[in-house]
């Protein structure tokens, strides 16, 4: 994860010094949801906001928690997934297929479903330019770390081919550990403000283990792979606390 020196040198078009943020900080100490959206739009961390104040991460944590906001939010700044995984952690990996099932197949049905505007591109740039000033994203910058770095050569806000990779690669994955039953009963729920215990359990059984071979033929497999990656990417782009492009995955949704 970026550290204040890395980070505040790159937000908007001249960087931010040290005591401009600390100023902006303590002359909007009364404006806690101020503090806490530019905090969020800009992927200032609580270990951030407690260097630059002076104050300890838990007094910053209080200090929000007391205005009913979850400083925990301000921590998502990965630019894959911000979740714990745990033993699904394998389940994100590089998309590696030929054919129907290879990144350009699967990209040349998602994209087009995004017309002209930037939006399928942009989806795999970084959020954070501190993120690749060193034309990498480490595994604290990606929120997995069995994937090492992931190599970014071009400008920082270009989209980025080796997330695009881990995208698809994780949502086949996905989908090649459901069988017809699994997958009904997931895209059948009925969610409510009282049952998300319940389609979490119902999503980590179903990837607890993965039919061999595959119940789905390559076609079926892309089938479901670009519709759910569609929704994935609209979805996305409605959402701005959304900062990981597989937070939305069932791989997430099943440990968030």
């Amino acid at each position: 994860m970026s550290t204040v020196a890395q980070h505040l040198p790159t937000i908007g078009p001249n960087g931010v010094t040290f005591e401009e943020a600390n100023g902006f900080i303590f002359s909007h100490l009364d404006q806690p949801q101020v503090i806490f959206d530019i905090s969020q739009q800009y992927g200032v961390t609580v270990s951030m906001l407690a260097e630059i104040s002076g104050h300890s991460a838990d007094e910053v944590m209080a200090y929000f928690s007391n205005a009913a906001l979850d400083a925990k939010e301000l921590n998502k700044v990965s630019s894959l997934i911000n979740y714990d995984l745990g033993s699904l952690a394998h389940f994100v990996d590089f998309d590696t297929n030929t054919g129907a099932l290879s990144i350009a197949s699967l990209q040349a049905i998602v994209k087009p479903k995004f017309g002209d505007t930037p939006d399928y591109d942009d989806f795999f740039a970084p959020l954070w330019s501190s993120h690749v000033v060193d034309h990498v994203f480490t595994p604290d910058e990606l929120g997995v770390t069995h994937l090492g770095n992931i190599p970014h050569p071009g400008e920082v806000f270009e989209k980025n081919e080796g997330l695009e990779s881990v995208f698809y690669g994780t949502l086949l994955n996905i989908f090649k550990a459901f069988d017809q039953t699994e997958l009904n009963q997931i895209e059948s729920f009925t969610h409510t403000d009282t049952n998300g215990n319940e389609f979490q359990a119902l999503l980590v059984e179903a990837l607890s283990d993965s039919p061999s071979p595959s119940v789905w033929t390559d076609k079926e497999l892309s089938d479901h792979v670009t519709a759910y990656a569609g929704e994935i990417i609209e979805d996305y782009w409605n959402d701005p606390s959304v900062s990981g492009i597989l937070d939305l995955s069932y791989v997430a949704l099943a440990v968030a």
